[in-house]
């Protein structure tokens, strides 16, 4: 018995000794490829510095150059994973959310989230310039301003006047701004969106802290710098940086400005009477499309005296204009009738003189039968 549980402890011990082996050896292997690694990165800035053309001297300011670059991708990395987890993790809370109950309010939604509010409005109104002008004033009153405004008509030549707004107005203020406008006229059509820009939010604020560290770092090496090729090597990766941060600070300045400002964009157009909603009963519907077409016969009539009363000047001088060419046309032709006539006449008169008639020929024979008498009497007195 004391044989066999003398081998059993032998064995216990030759497994710890063989585990503890194990685990020193790994140990020894990570801390092996961790200063490999560092003395790659470290080459590696060696090797880039030498390809710049600078001398061997200033291979650690080159080496130190690349670590400042790795240095600060790895702070960004590990910067961005709990933001990542953390926009995941309330993407999936609200996700569970919204499957346990559709109807969470928005207020309900956390202040960190960067949204962006858009909303589609298209009104009809009865009284156009007073709609109109209380929009106006109350973006302005809320503390909004009017992006843009195309008004198209005016109140003496056309009575379906529209106009088109986009309103940027602050985020806290948008469902005051609606309350007001869906009183105010009839709401034809809406359209709302929310688009979620946090995580592409966070990604530039890291990237940009990233950029930020490499800047700080990169100066104290230019500081060190001894040589001009360094120094123009570090300046131009400087200017570089300088170039990125200035983009991603005018993306964050665009975010903020889009998540601040809601973008509501308002069309109104002028109706004489409201287009009936599938609410309203058969009759209703009838008696509204009824007194939609009559008034826009009226319209369409009234349009067409405006317009022919307006030409009347145009007609009077174009029928003045005719009436002159038209007498003169009469003329000519009259003109030309009585050159034809006297022409027709003056021939139908040679041709009586040159050919003379039976009455002319009797008369011409008529002298000769008294001489003929006076022959006989002399005759017979001859005898």
């Amino acid at each position: 018995m004391k044989k066999s549980s003398i081998k059993l402890t032998r064995k216990k011990i030759t497994a710890i000794a063989a585990a503890f082996v194990l685990s020193a050896m790994t140990l020894v292997a990570c801390g092996h490829s961790s200063s490999a690694s560092s003395d790659s990165i470290k080459s590696s800035g060696s090797n880039y510095m030498a390809e710049a053309g600078m001398p061997m001297e200033d291979a650690a300011v080159g080496s130190g150059m690349f670590a400042a670059r790795s240095a600060a991708k790895n702070s960004a990395d590990m910067s961005m994973a709990p933001e990542m987890e953390a926009a995941e993790m309330t993407a999936e809370t609200a996700a569970a959310g919204d499957s346990s109950n559709s109807d969470v309010a928005t207020e309900q939604i956390p202040d960190d989230r960067k949204l962006i509010r858009t909303v589609n409005l298209s009104f009809e109104t009865t009284d156009f310039d007073t709609f109109v002008r209380d929009i106006q004033n109350r973006t302005t009153e809320l503390g909004g301003y009017i992006e843009s405004s195309d008004i198209n008509g005016n109140e003496k030549t056309s009575s379906n006047r529209y106009a088109y707004f986009t309103l940027r107005i602050p985020k806290p203020q948008v469902d005051a701004f609606l309350d007001f406008a869906e009183g105010s006229a009839n709401l034809t059509r809406k359209y709302e969106n929310t688009q979620d820009i946090t995580l592409k939010y966070h990604d530039t604020e890291s990237r940009k802290k990233a950029l930020k560290e490499e800047y700080d770092r990169l100066l104290e090496l230019l500081a060190q710098a001894e040589s001009v090729d360094a120094i123009i090597t570090i300046e131009a990766r400087l200017s570089d940086i300088r170039y990125e941060l200035d983009n991603y600070e005018s993306d964050l300045r665009s975010y903020d400005n889009q998540v601040d400002y809601s973008t509501v964009t308002v069309d109104v157009t002028e109706k004489s009477v409201y287009t009936p909603t599938p609410k309203t009963t058969f009759w209703g519907r009838v008696s509204a499309n009824l007194e939609s077409n009559i008034e826009e016969l009226a319209e369409a009539v009234t349009d067409f005296l405006v317009w022919f009363i307006s030409s009347l000047p145009i007609f009077l001088f174009l029928a003045f204009v005719a009436g002159i060419v038209l007498f003169i046309v009469i003329s000519i032709v009259k003109l030309h009738s009585k050159k034809a006539a006297k022409k027709a006449a003056k021939m139908a008169g040679i041709q009586t003189a040159g050919a003379p008639t039976a009455d002319a020929k009797n008369d011409s024979s008529a002298p000769k039968e008294p001489e003929k008498k006076e022959a006989e009497e002399k005759s017979e007195n001859k005898k």
